[in-house]
């Protein structure tokens, strides 16, 4: 339990579940700045999935498997799993420059793998990656003009 005599926050280590004088989670859906504070000091390194809602997720759909909290009661297996593999290489990046620390030689060591994969992806130009106009225009069935005219309208008398 920690604050003042206006705000206080109880964490229980083992479900690693949070209660907030302040009930911002319960009443809107966020947690409180006193509630990651908590979870920083406890060393606590991802949110728990309690308290992950449905509603923030990318893929959000309205359906009976969601109650009106946003809280999913049946998981959706639908989500690309790509998302994961994005979510999973940012964890395992930010290890790899915690690990590395300061070390120049790390780092280094680090810095030329990230070369090498870079160099090894944009060797392929098979797969080469759709402009973002392109793909607009594919999805509206138009495609960019090559010039635009805008003409003063004639006044109204």
């Amino acid at each position: 339990s920690i604050g003042s005599s206006r705000e206080k926050v109880f964490f229980d280590s083992i479900t690693q579940k949070l209660e907030c004088s302040y009930k911002l989670f319960l009443r809107v859906g966020y947690m409180c700045r006193h509630g990651f504070l908590i979870w920083k000091c406890e060393g606590v390194d991802r949110i728990p999935s309690y308290y992950v809602l449905n509603r923030w997720s990318k893929h959000v759909t309205y359906d009976t498997s969601t109650g009106c909290s946003g809280r999913a009661l049946i998981v959706d297996t639908c989500i690309d799993s790509s998302e994961n593999i994005v979510s999973q290489l940012w964890i395992e990046f930010r290890r790899c420059l915690s690990i590395a620390g300061s070390d120049y030689f790390k780092l280094s060591e680090l810095l030329e793998t990230i070369k090498g994969a870079i160099a090894g992806f944009t060797k392929d130009s098979s797969t080469s990656v759709a402009s973002k106009f392109s793909v607009i225009g594919s999805l509206i069935g138009s495609s960019r003009p090559t010039k635009v005219l805008i003409y003063t309208p004639e006044p109204a008398f």
